[in-house]
């Protein structure tokens, strides 16, 4: 007789302590093993790009893709169906969300500068303070990781910087942590929405609060309308490899990446309007397909 996965018919409560356990140890164990191996390769060079690429690579795999799957290996016996990783999406949805990664830049971009300049409550002012100290410190490491204006090494970004957290991070909120809300929370907007804000916080980054709460939104809506993983993972892959090409040109012309306001450029708004028009558009679209392929 095949044994059940351990965790196939426990409570909820042990569930959610799991998935949590499985997230700090994996990543205290891959976090610090990757470490190690990158001081005894990086030896004395423990600051340098190619060092800190490593050590983002095997964190971000050990920190949100490792807890995955296990917990999936122990509520389903698979490392992959828990997610819906191994569900196909079809063509309608791909290219829809292929092109909404280029309508939504401009929204994210115009809430990322609105989102700069909120100023929280003098209560809150400790918190502020500690989240941008944070912000400043991952801003100094992205631009260790893209000042290099050599072809190779964009292409080494987009693979460490977009495609792999892509992967692993939609792996763990739309992957895990949302389906198993859902299993305690009827109210899938509101399994949207908790997920989107832990996806958010779990950053620390005050000036990107905002965007990456409408983007993780939208990335949970449609892992529910497409029923497939994949939909997010390319959705989130597609934003973070546009920002890092975007970045990359703009960094080669000495722009200010991390202070610069689109509203400068007198083309901006009519820009807007229109990303905003296809982008509910797109959404809607992606809506409706769902709501079809519920029919057929």
């Amino acid at each position: 007789m095949e044994k059940e996965p351990f965790l196939m018919h426990s409570k909820y409560g042990v569930k959610i302590a799991a998935l949590l356990l499985l997230i700090m140890g994996c990543g205290l164990v891959v976090g610090s093993l990757a470490a190690l191996t990158a001081g005894l390769i990086w030896n004395g060079e423990a600051n340098s790009a190619g060092c800190m690429r490593f050590i983002q690579a095997i964190s971000t795999v050990g920190f949100f893709a490792l807890p995955a799957m296990f917990f999936s290996a122990l509520v389903h016996g698979n490392l992959f169906s828990f997610s819906k990783i191994n569900k196909k999406i079809t063509w309608k949805f791909t290219r829809t969300v292929l092109w909404l990664a280029i309508a939504l830049l401009p929204l994210i971009a115009l809430f990322g500068y609105l989102n700069e300049q909120i100023q929280l409550p003098e209560t809150f002012t400790a918190i502020q303070e500690w989240m941008r100290a944070i912000e400043s410190k991952t801003n100094e490491l992205l631009k260790l990781l893209m000042n290099d204006a050599r072809i190779s090494v964009l292409l080494l970004n987009i693979v460490i910087l977009g495609i792999l957290p892509g992967i692993c991070e939609e792996w763990l909120f739309r992957g895990t942590i949302q389906p198993l809300l859902q299993e305690k929370i009827k109210n899938k907007h509101l399994v949207i929405w908790i997920t989107t804000l832990l996806f958010s916080a779990i950053h620390l980054q005050f000036a990107g609060f905002i965007p990456r709460l409408l983007l993780g939104g939208y990335l949970g809506y449609i892992a529910i309308w497409s029923g497939s993983l994949w939909l997010p993972i390319l959705a989130h892959t597609l934003h973070n490899i546009l920002s890092i090409v975007l970045n990359f040109f703009a960094i080669q012309q000495d722009v200010d990446t991390e202070h610069f306001d689109p509203l400068i450029i007198p083309e901006f708004w009519p820009v807007a309007i229109v990303s905003a028009f296809f982008a509910a558009y797109g959404i809607y679209r992606l809506q409706r397909m769902s709501a079809i392929k519920k029919l057929i």
